[in-house]
């Protein structure tokens, strides 16, 4: 990973609205370097903070985010806002697949804030934190986003940098639309469709 330095690539929208959401990308940057991935994102999605932050603090249903999150524990609560959680992530750029199990230690802070870190000796991640920030905008909330993520493993020069940093810029989006998708349904009292196994 250390010789797969690559300079920052950023890709920055403003004000755009995404199909069938009501989703507003302010900010959307993914950069590489010595091995760690960096994400730094500004969205507004289309439903109440308080729903949103229901929705990402939801652990045991993560799986309903994004297909790639095959399987979600919670192993622990040692607190009352703190929670251990591991996750299976498949992930594959172009032909080369991985599948990712994290451990993390998530903290909130009221319904505005999300921090997770991973432990390293439970995941085959070396390094990874996340925070959310939500803050709402009227009937809207507005989403600051930052994760960093060194995983364990080589990628391959035929995948390269870039296709791994593109994947993690569709994700993203593609969680947060399923995110603003979950927290309606919820305003609307059909929580029951989304919670239902796969």
């Amino acid at each position: 990973m250390p010789a797969l330095r690559v300079l920052a690539a950023s890709f920055v929208a403003t004000l755009v609205s995404l199909p069938a959401s009501g989703i507003e990308l302010k900010l959307l940057d993914v950069s590489h370097d010595n091995g760690t991935f960096v994400v730094t994102s500004g969205i507004v999605i289309d439903a109440p903070m308080q729903r949103v932050f229901d929705v990402l603090s939801d652990y045991d249903n993560l799986t309903e985010l994004h297909p790639s999150i095959r399987r979600a524990v919670v192993v622990d609560r040692p607190q009352p806002h703190t929670a251990i959680v591991d996750t299976w992530i498949r992930g594959c750029a172009a032909v080369f697949c991985r599948t990712l199990k994290r451990r993390e230690r998530i903290e909130t802070t009221g319904s505005e804030k999300i921090h997770a870190r991973i432990d390293g000796e439970q995941s085959n991640v070396e390094t990874s934190e996340t925070r959310w920030h939500l803050k709402a905008d009227g009937p809207r909330t507005v989403v600051s986003y930052e994760a960093s993520l060194n995983p364990e493993f080589w990628i391959p020069p035929v995948i390269g940098t870039g296709i791994v940093k593109r994947k993690l810029r569709v994700t993203l989006i593609e969680i947060l639309t399923r995110v603003e998708a979950l927290a309606n349904l919820e305003r609307r009292g059909v929580a029951s469709d989304w919670r239902a196994p796969h």
